[in-house]
């Protein structure tokens, strides 16, 4: 099984110098982040030529865009409705931007209404986000790429904590990818976000089954969105790693914790934790493919 890591940049490190970073420290691909300056690059009118560069070099140096993510958020209830359509049409960019690249995937964040927590505005925000994918639909098709649908949080000020929202649960999950057709759209399955919301992560996976085409793997300490590197929070690993293994899951397993290396660790050692964080993945994709 491959692994991949986000891509970074951290002290005026380029995309390339990230990428080759990623490769050097034994990643077999990147989980592409359209944000920052790539997500200025979309603005653009040379912007599919600049994304296609991008994906060659890292073809290049040997290292796939095994995924991308798409700016988020997808919706915003305070910005007119002309607002989030430049939101859309950014993301809609986005998806041509994946294809340009080479991956196969592209990450996209569902609408949260502010007011999507628990089980209210459920039928509300299901209908303006199916809607939403839908538009995005054709973009999928002319790109190559399939949609995948992530599962989110919200956050209930009332009682200071992470509660759920819009695809929190992996029968929401499943429930959209199968309305919405399985050609152009899976689930990206966060990890992290499953403990935060109760949703045990294990069986999430089982839930899913073959919907689950691709990962965000990270560690937190159920409080908290860290994104730290597995095995520096709370989620019970073996269990991952045999749901994966008991639904044969055939993806890259990508690991979405680079806040890890950026967040506790000082320059100097910014290469070291990006190289352990490789030796885990390493160890938990291999830890999968020996349960099959």
């Amino acid at each position: 099984m491959k692994i991949s890591l986000t891509n970074f940049t951290r002290g005026g490190v380029t995309i390339e110098e990230s990428l080759k970073m990623l490769k050097d420290a034994g990643f077999d691909g990147a989980d592409f982040q359209i944000f920052g300056e790539a997500q200025e690059t979309l603005a653009q009118p040379n912007y599919e030529e600049i994304f296609e560069k991008w994906g060659a070099y890292a073809r290049e140096i040997g290292l796939e865009i095994s995924q991308t993510h798409a700016p988020y958020p997808s919706y915003v209830e305070e910005k007119s409705a002309e607002e989030n359509e430049e939101i859309f049409q950014t993301i809609a960019k986005a998806v041509i931007a994946s294809g340009k690249m080479g991956s196969k995937y592209v990450i996209v964040h569902p609408p949260v209404f502010p007011e999507r927590k628990y089980d209210r505005l459920k039928a509300e925000n299901r209908e303006y986000g199916l809607n939403f994918y839908r538009r995005l639909e054709p973009y999928a098709k002319q790109a190559g790429v399939k949609i995948a649908i992530e599962n989110m949080w919200n956050f209930d000020w009332d009682y200071n904590q992470i509660c759920p929202t819009t695809l929190s649960h992996a029968e929401e999950l499943a429930e959209w990818c199968d309305a919405l057709g399985r050609e152009h759209f899976c689930v990206c399955l966060d990890i992290g976000h499953c403990e935060l919301t109760r949703d045990n992560p294990a069986e999430a996976i089982r839930i899913l089954g073959d919907r689950l085409e691709t990962l965000h793997v990270h560690d937190v300490d159920g409080i908290h969105d860290l994104h730290t590197a597995p095995f520096f929070g709370c989620i019970h690993w073996d269990g991952v790693c045999q749901a994966l293994a008991d639904i044969d899951y055939k993806g890259v397993f990508s690991l979405e914790s680079c806040v890890f290396a950026r967040g506790y660790f000082p320059q100097e050692l910014f290469f070291d934790t990006v190289a352990l964080q490789a030796k885990i993945g390493r160890y938990l994709a291999d830890d999968v493919e020996k349960r099959k």
